[in-house]
């Protein structure tokens, strides 16, 4: 009697750690997730690829991916920063640039995720107009679509007095173009300017509980135009 006793009790504990054990893999595989970030950044003129994901737990807390986070062939380095947190990170130069960036991780043993972000380059970026002057203003325009509500579109002049200003537009435009407008030069010296031009989108997208940031920023050579009246 004392042995059936005895193989009950086991066959009770066994089925018990196997309940548990069920239950800890279900919340690993679960793990809750409260933000995702990431970022890709490329910089034309020295050919600069970086990537980024960073991931938030339902503390506001950044936390590293056990498993690493992989994006095409090649594994972002999970680094702690002091004012950042954990986040995953890959930087290559000299690196070309792609239209689609796939981040994939797992969240748990049999969990895995697959997230894409499109980078729009807007090829053939130029000043349709080499000389802006400060009554008329001038023109920018690149190849392909306009700008969406989602999209910015940030300039840097340096005028001929060193000085530099900087214009934001953010939001849809009339097609792939962007007036200068004239009140924005006013203040600008007449003369050879450097423009620098920095593409960003962000999307924002809710994923269940989960809230996930797609940013993008695309850096343009710099380019010489000249100021006139």
């Amino acid at each position: 009697m004392r042995k059936y006793f005895l193989l009950s009790m086991l066959l009770i504990l066994l089925i018990s750690a196997c309940k548990t054990s069920a239950n800890e893999a279900k919340k690993q595989e679960e793990r809750p997730i409260k933000l995702i970030k990431y970022y890709v950044r490329y910089i034309e003129q020295s050919k600069e690829l970086q990537v980024e994901a960073k991931f938030f737990n339902q503390n506001d807390s950044a936390f590293a991916m056990p498993g690493g986070v992989m994006v095409s062939d090649f594994k972002l380095e999970a680094k702690s920063l002091p004012k950042e947190g954990w986040m995953h990170r890959y930087i290559k130069r000299p690196s070309s640039c792609d239209s689609l960036y796939v981040f994939n991780y797992k969240s748990g043993e049999n969990f895995e995720r697959h997230d894409s972000v499109f980078f729009q380059k807007y090829n053939n970026f130029q000043i349709a107009t080499p000389k802006i002057s400060k009554k008329i203003g001038g023109l920018i325009t690149w190849n392909g679509s306009s700008l969406t509500q989602d999209d910015g579109l940030t300039l840097v002049f340096e005028d001929a007095a060193g000085i530099s200003y900087t214009i934001n537009h953010v939001g849809i435009t009339r097609g792939a173009q962007l007036e200068v407008r004239p009140e924005h030069l006013e203040v600008f010296a007449k003369g050879k300017a450097i423009l620098r031009a920095v593409h960003k989108r962000s999307l924002i997208e809710k994923r269940g509980d989960t809230r996930m940031v797609r940013l993008t920023e695309y850096y343009r050579t710099p380019k010489e135009v000249e100021i006139v009246d």
